[in-house]
């Protein structure tokens, strides 16, 4: 969401832009491709869309990066082929830090965008300095930027430095690259630094940018997937589909929406899959009522459903009580966290001490275990 200024009705209006996911005016079918394809193979699958306006619906087709959350929300704003650092926090004037990463795959003649954002002013900026691999191509900044960054490049390792020449809060930079690589994280500066790993949009090219659908209207859409020769598990991508910006009221401010709409697209080469899952931490949230969370990682290379029991036992081995954890979904590399409550109904825990196992399955051999021990004062 970004908030600006524009004419509107011959005043000037605060505008208020934000992509309303699902918000389309058109059907889409599929809504997510699992698509087995073998490794250094180019196929052709195609999606329908249907009119369901009274005119006719333009239309834009674009892919993107995304990943999941630990919370099991969908993260659309990754940069393909980079990255994105942000800190929800207070920034004080004249301070001053290191980003730092690495890159892996491109060319030195590959380049690199970079820009800043904050949240409270808003102000936004570019990234100056190395705007190559190879260290060339140097940029320059305003001379009066209220912040600024400035890329270095030693060979591998590209170095973010960060001056705040006023105070503000939030700041989000993005990082960029024309070619695909991948980024590690070096330094994280106490932000976080988000890029998808196993992203296969550089795989994927749609045959129509734009498509307009009369109402009632079936249009085929094909795509192309050419995959790698080397390639391992389950990689992914989603296909948007947007239409025409509209302005709406909402609660006294004109709002700028943007529908759309993402396919989810995993190729998977098959044979290949790692299916392994562990549950790296179990706590108790609060015993009156009792809610549970487990934190469960999907150390495999496709994505894992997990869903599963937690039993709480006292001392004399009984289990006095049973909560069950709802279905999720986990990507591979990723980590997701689990909760587990008390019915409305349940009668409180009497005081004394207990053990949690929480127990999840995830198609793998056999489930995974977690125990934490709590008590009921």
């Amino acid at each position: 969401m970004r908030g600006g200024w524009a004419w509107v009705g011959g005043c000037v209006a605060s505008i208020v832009a934000a992509a309303a996911m699902g918000a389309l005016g058109a059907r889409v079918i599929p809504n997510r491709f699992d698509l087995a394809q073998e490794a250094g193979t180019t196929e052709t699958y195609s999606l329908i869309l249907e009119g369901d306006q009274a005119a006719t619906e333009t239309l834009r087709l674009y892919l993107g990066d995304w990943e999941r959350r630990e919370d099991g929300e969908h993260d659309w704003g990754i940069p393909v082929n980079g990255a994105r650092w942000s800190a929800d926090r207070t920034f004080a004037a004249g301070e001053t830090f290191l980003i730092q990463y690495r890159v892996t795959g491109g060319s030195p003649e590959t380049t690199v965008s970079g820009t800043l954002r904050t949240s409270s002013p808003q102000w936004t900026e570019s990234v100056a300095g190395a705007g190559r691999l190879d260290g060339g191509a140097a940029s320059t900044r305003a001379a009066a930027a209220t912040i600024e960054a400035t890329r270095r490049v030693d060979g591998d390792l590209v170095t973010l430095e960060v001056s705040c020449r006023a105070a503000f809060q939030g700041l989000v930079i993005t990082e960029t690259y024309s070619a695909p690589v991948s980024l590690a994280v070096v330094e994280a500066a106490a932000g976080a630094f988000d890029t998808v790993e196993r992203s296969c949009t550089n795989w994927v090219a749609v045959a129509e940018a734009v498509v307009q659908v009369r109402p009632g209207e079936k249009r085929e859409v094909a795509f192309v997937v050419t995959t790698p020769v080397d390639y391992e598990g389950s990689y992914w991508t989603a296909l948007f589909v947007e239409a025409p910006a509209e302005i709406i009221e909402q609660g006294g401010t004109r709002v700028l929406s943007i529908p759309r709409t993402a396919i989810k697209i995993f190729v998977t080469a098959p044979g290949t899959e790692s299916v392994t899952a562990s549950v790296t931490a179990v706590s108790v949230l609060a015993t009156a009522p009792l809610i549970v969370s487990a934190s469960v990682l999907n150390s495999g290379n496709v994505e894992v459903v997990v869903t599963g029991i937690a039993e709480v036992i006292d001392r004399s081995g009984a289990v006095v009580r049973q909560m069950a954890i709802a279905e999720a979904k986990v990507l591979p590399g990723a980590a997701r966290l689990l909760t587990a409550s008390d019915a409305s109904d349940a009668a409180a825990l009497a005081s004394g001490i207990y053990q949690v196992t929480v127990r999840l399955e995830y198609g793998g051999e056999g489930p995974v275990v977690g125990v934490r021990g709590f008590r009921v004062p």
